[in-house]
């Protein structure tokens, strides 16, 4: 099953990736965890609780939105998530949303001429979404930044 595979792995899972898997609707299928979750009284279990980073996803969106991993897109975008994360953006926020929009910042940068809605149909989250997460990232220190200089500065307190 899905959900085996995923525990066996270790690695981290979106909803929307078991939805695409067992073809159901997203919205069913979280209506479907949030009552399971009511039912077995995991509100405060910390695997629901647990916030889940936004990086982890940048890599396998890169890919699907070129076809292929680039380094050089996903790079410049977990670099502009890590400053949306010192801005404290990621706090309330679905990953799926700043990873959108970094991941929109980083191929405009890098030459990759993609729309809004391509990125929305990789992210799976609405033009409305993302376009408030690129104006919220647009409104931080950050966002003033060039994409190079934010890339040279940014990243380099990571290392």
């Amino acid at each position: 099953s899905p959900t085996f595979l995923a525990r066996q792995s270790k690695k981290a899972y979106l909803l929307i990736d078991f939805s695409d898997h067992l073809q159901i609707s997203v919205y069913v299928l979280g209506a479907v965890f949030l009552q399971l979750c009511q039912v077995l009284q995991l509100a405060e279990h910390p695997v629901v609780q647990k916030l889940v980073d936004p990086s982890l996803f940048i890599h396998r969106f890169t890919k699907l939105l070129l076809g292929r991993r680039n380094n050089d897109v996903s790079d410049t975008a977990l670099c502009i998530v890590a400053s949306m994360k010192r801005d404290w953006m990621q706090t309330g926020r679905k990953p799926s949303g700043l990873c959108g929009a970094a991941l929109y910042i980083a191929a405009l940068s890098h030459g990759c001429n993609y729309t809004k809605a391509d990125i929305v149909s990789v992210v799976h989250v609405c033009e409305a979404t993302l376009t408030k997460r690129l104006i919220e990232f647009e409104n931080t220190d950050s966002g003033s930044l060039t994409v190079c200089f934010l890339t040279l500065i940014m990243c380099s307190t990571l290392i």
